[in-house]
């Protein structure tokens, strides 16, 4: 019934580790905790990015201030489904400010803004979606000293 016989490919161990490495770096997310979270560095003026996001698996991302200011965030989701952004402690917890939490449910095609004193300090954006595949979003922050001076201190 078959003329040809075939022969099914085994992968060797390092196969599967080169590939499962290659992925991290190259088109995998690798941050979907806040340990894994994409470090943005520290703000200065002003940071961009943007990436899809699926169901149960919410996207980090890591900023730094050096000192208080105001960040102003900006939030479009690109997706069919809507995303939540929020800004969220070591711990995955919303923060708040003045008794608001820093968080923002985008409806698809929307895109929204919000901005926050906040002191400086390492802070992480949470970005998550409770349906949909892939759902594409951008993030902007930016930052407004609290001083009037644009001193840098290193």
């Amino acid at each position: 019934m078959f003329a040809k016989t075939q022969k099914f490919a085994q992968f060797r161990q390092s196969d599967l580790n080169v590939r499962i490495n290659r992925s991290r770096f190259f088109g995998g997310d690798g941050d979907d905790s806040i340990d894994d979270a994409r470090d943005l560095g520290r703000l200065k003026s002003s940071l961009e990015d943007g990436g899809r996001v699926s169901e149960n698996d919410p996207d980090y991302y890591k900023f730094t201030l050096k000192k208080d200011g105001i960040v102003k965030f900006n939030f479009k989701n690109s997706g069919d489904e809507s995303i939540q952004f929020s800004v969220v402690d070591k711990r995955d917890r919303t923060i708040s400010v003045n008794g608001t939490r820093l968080f923002a449910e985008v409806d698809d095609g929307d895109k929204i803004k919000f901005s926050a004193r906040l002191s400086k300090g390492a802070y992480f954006l949470k970005v998550d979606t409770e349906e949909g595949r892939r759902e594409r979003f951008n993030i902007k922050l930016k930052l407004e000293s609290s001083r009037n001076d644009d001193s840098d201190d290193d």
